[in-house]
């Protein structure tokens, strides 16, 4: 079973930080943050990774 994840604050420090460990460690991440052009982060990762996350 796969299991989801959902985090908050994922455009800079700590929550980027831990949307991106789930998301190498296999789970789906659902990332929220307020201002999306900061996704720009969260979005090179994904690329880099090879990761499956979505930013909300």
């Amino acid at each position: 079973m796969k299991k989801n994840v959902l985090i908050t604050g994922t455009s800079t420090g700590v929550g980027l930080e831990t949307a991106l460990l789930f998301a190498q460690n296999g789970y789906k991440v659902f990332a929220t943050m307020r201002n999306l052009k900061k996704a720009s982060a969260l979005k090179k990762s994904r690329r880099r990774s090879k990761t499956r996350h979505r930013t909300l």
